[in-house]
């Protein structure tokens, strides 16, 4: 990877929302922002990937009354979220990089308490307020926390994850071909703390998280995740050693018989194993798609 280059620094704070036909959320995301009481100087970078939908017509729209300088990004080189994060950190002016997803909430805040986390940490992330934006079945079938500590190192999600300019800078960006699905944003943060910047938790900063809100396409994100932590797997096997192939093989088998009678039998967790199902599912493809390249 080539070391990136940020445009300089001028305000306190850059928040980076990567995007991609989001018009249908993006202006809540925004009004979120809008009403953050951080009193110092920051702006809004949206990195738009090529989305197709008027997502930049919106930002241009409301960057007129926005409180803060509002801008869009280009990230249109290329397909995937670390594309766009790193095209609206490349665009951003400040020290610090604040990073959320357009279909989230921000909490009032937020800002405030990421650029606190950030005189503590090199990096820094936040918890999850599941209980406003998802139904309850997609709840069951992905609880979902943030940060996570694996193995002493901390890993917060894309989605509620800030950094120091310096941070992106020094170790590269983010990967741009770790773009499976799944673990892009934690590749980062271990390859950061590898190169010894200290992670840790900003606790007020809460961002309220949207789940899939769809069987169909929880599925698919969750296929992605397991993908992801193969791939990670792969590249890292001294922090995550790989998983056996076969054993992986026979576990989908045992979960998608489980799945199965709990479908038939209605039961309360079927929504949770079909979420399993669909991890296990993902690695193991991963897994015999490695297998097959080292052939």
């Amino acid at each position: 990877m080539s070391t990136p280059h940020c445009v300089g620094v001028s305000t306190d704070a850059t928040v980076v929302i990567p995007a991609r036909n989001v018009v249908g959320y993006l202006g809540q995301q925004l009004d979120a922002l809008a009403a953050q009481d951080y009193d110092g100087t920051w702006e809004v970078v949206v990195a738009d990937n090529g989305s197709t939908d008027g997502t930049a017509d919106l930002v241009l729209r409301r960057a007129a009354g926005f409180p803060v300088p509002l801008r869009v990004a280009d990230a249109s080189g290329g397909r995937g979220i670390n594309v766009a994060r790193n095209a609206g950190a490349a665009a951003a002016t400040s020290a610090r990089l604040l990073f959320c997803d357009a279909d989230d909430l921000v909490v009032n805040g937020w800002v405030r308490a990421m650029v606190t986390a950030l005189d503590e940490y090199a990096i820094a992330g936040g918890p999850l307020d599941l209980t406003r934006l998802n139904s309850a079945w997609s709840l069951r079938a992905r609880p979902i926390g943030a940060p996570n500590r694996i193995n002493g190192f901390v890993f917060p999600i894309g989605a509620n994850l800030a950094c120091r300019t310096e941070v992106w800078t020094s170790i590269g960006g983010f990967d741009e071909q770790f773009n499976v699905g799944g673990w892009d944003e934690a590749e980062f943060c271990y390859r950061a703390q590898v190169h010894g910047y200290r992670a840790g938790e900003a606790p007020d900063a809460v961002v309220q998280y949207r789940l899939r809100d769809d069987r169909r396409s929880l599925v698919r994100q969750l296929w992605g995740v397991g993908r992801g932590e193969q791939v990670f797997r792969e590249r890292y096997p001294e922090f995550l050693p790989a998983r056996s192939v076969a054993r992986d093989l026979v576990q989908l088998l045992r979960s998608v018989i489980g799945l199965s009678r709990r479908m038939v039998t209605v039961s309360p967790d079927r929504d949770f194993a079909l979420g399993f199902c669909s991890v296990q599912a993902g690695r193991l493809y991963q897994a015999m798609h490695q297998w097959r390249g080292h052939r």
